[in-house]
């Protein structure tokens, strides 16, 4: 079911040629494709928001990092679709599965209700924007933490808080589940969702404050790397 609501979404989305919605959405793929192809580049003339630090940083590094290997396979606005697609059929999987936990009866019909039970929400789908693949994350965070995961848990919240601005949704789940239970196992699991946000958080804070203080420095330390990687595997 999954994978035929991904080929749908890539049908829908291949409607137009362009993207539903357009420039932003090309902006975070040209993104993906500077990382993959002039990686190096990218951290002279880094993406240009000004978020919760003084200095420009991508908040959506997690999300062009994942959508970078598609701009190897495919031209630029495909790519992006694709993965919209996946993000979609993994979204529908995970409603299922959440439907599944509860016993719910009637789970394709009301899963149709929840992925597609409005033009607006199919539209929102379609532009292929790092909060599609939020959304999914969020569908992940809830499910684990029903299934009392909270390591799982903070590894999603990690994943949720590297690539999307509002990061602060890794914790609705597991915030209103503690409000609700008040056990020690939802007070884990929201720990370990404020953990798993506040080093995703950091750490990306971190490296954007080293690569702007000293662009030069940055480039040349990534090509080093790069260079011993080439070396070790002529080596082998």
């Amino acid at each position: 079911v999954a994978a035929c609501a991904a080929v749908a979404m890539f049908l829908l989305a291949s409607v137009t040629p362009d993207i539903p919605s357009g420039f932003d959405s090309y902006r975070h793929v040209k993104m993906a494709w500077r990382l993959s192809h002039e990686w190096a580049d990218v951290f002279k003339d880094p993406w240009r928001l000004a978020y919760l630090w003084p200095k420009p940083v991508d908040p959506y590094i997690g999300f062009h990092l994942l959508l970078a290997p598609f701009t190897w396979i495919f031209e630029l606005v495909t790519a992006i679709k694709v993965l919209g697609a996946l993000t979609f059929g993994g979204s529908v999987f995970m409603v299922l599965r959440l439907l599944a936990h509860f016993a719910v009866e009637q789970r394709i019909c009301w899963m149709m209700v929840a992925m597609a039970g409005s033009g607006i929400t199919l539209f929102r789908q379609a532009v292929s924007r790092p909060y599609v693949l939020a959304i999914f994350l969020v569908l992940v965070i809830a499910l684990w933490t029903f299934q009392r995961r909270p390591l799982l848990v903070g590894v999603a919240s990690a994943a949720l808080a590297f690539s999307y601005s509002m990061f602060f949704l890794a914790a609705m789940v597991p915030g209103v589940w503690f409000v609700l239970r008040r056990d020690r196992t939802s007070l884990w699991t929201l720990a370990s969702c404020g953990l798993g946000m506040l080093a995703a958080m950091t750490g990306g804070l971190v490296l954007a404050r080293a690569l702007a203080a000293d662009p030069d420095a940055s480039r040349a330390a990534l090509a080093a790397a790069a260079r011993s990687a080439r070396a070790a595997a002529d080596a082998d």
